[in-house]
């Protein structure tokens, strides 16, 4: 199986896998990230009234809506950065320490782009229950109402700030890489190592262990998260439904975050967002390595 294939398959397959599980986090940060309250976040899954107009269906109808948009963006998200990556880093554009930085940036910045209209669906479906009176009664329905509403720009509404959160991506991705291929090299000159691994042709180990690979990728998403994610922030707000209505500009959005919470605002929703990324990313880049490592035995 061609490498750019097989990162294709795996990255979808790990995408998939970490959303099922991780989704009701991932709502909970949008809400609080438009909310700011925790309590009324919770409240606003039984309410008939407020700002999540609706009727209560039921703990899990509530914390997986937005379920079906979110599994195809980061599927589709995961799938396409893996499979991209690995065609950049082929390329040699950059080489040395610093190259997977920008191998990651360029990356990301395409991924970004071309998912961006997903993730203006998820954070609208996300961030109202079924009943309320804007709420989108499908993704098709959340497309055509957006076109028509806003055009086809209304499709990458929060796109400048999601840029940024492509720098934290390849933060993340470039530190993850960087390290994995440090301990790859460390292991190689170490001829006492008894882990039980395969090895490339040269005799460097090709697989690092699960344990390896949960604090690798752990450890890349925590620090990378901490620095950037007011972006975040910035960008659900400007990609809510009525963001049109609430702020004018990306300027005009950070001041009155800021003037309505201080410095502190910019980090609603930072708890919760680590209890999910952080567990988030082990599972996908786990899931990755592993089913990367099955496919490469495919010939």
């Amino acid at each position: 199986m061609d490498p750019w294939l097989r990162d294709l398959v795996a990255g979808t397959v790990a995408g998939s896998v970490s959303t099922v599980f991780m989704h009701p986090l991932d709502l909970l940060k949008i809400r609080l990230q438009l909310d700011g309250n925790l309590g009324t976040v919770l409240r606003s899954l039984r309410q008939s009234d407020g700002p999540y107009a609706g009727k209560f269906r039921g703990l899990y109808k509530g914390l997986y809506r937005g379920l079906g948009i979110n599994l195809l963006g980061n599927a589709a998200g995961y799938g396409v950065y893996f499979s991209l990556y690995g065609i950049v880093k082929k390329m040699h554009l950059f080489d040395g320490p610093h190259g997977y930085f920008f191998n990651a940036l360029i990356t990301g910045t395409a991924t970004s782009i071309a998912t961006n209209p997903l993730w203006v669906l998820k954070t609208r479906i996300c961030s109202t229950n079924a009943g309320h009176v804007d709420a989108y009664s499908s993704m098709l329905d959340g497309v055509k109402r957006i076109y028509s509403q806003e055009g086809i720009k209304g499709f990458w509404r929060g796109q400048i700030p999601s840029l940024l959160g492509v720098v934290q991506a390849a933060v993340q991705f470039g530190f993850y890489d960087w390290a994995k291929e440090q301990v790859k090299l460390a292991r190689s000159r170490d001829p006492s190592n008894s882990y039980d691994i395969s090895l490339t042709k040269e005799g460097a180990p090709s697989y690092l262990s699960t344990k390896e690979y949960l604090l690798l990728s752990s450890t890349s998403k925590a620090v990378s998260t901490v620095l950037l994610y007011p972006y975040q922030v910035v960008r659900s707000k400007l990609q809510r439904y009525d963001a049109g209505k609430m702020y004018s500009s990306i300027g005009d959005c950070i001041s009155k975050i800021y003037s309505n919470g201080g410095f502190f605002a910019f980090y609603r929703g930072l708890v919760p967002n680590l209890l999910r990324v952080l567990p988030a990313t082990c599972i996908t880049f786990v899931v990755y390595e592993k089913v990367n490592e099955q496919l490469e035995e495919v010939r």
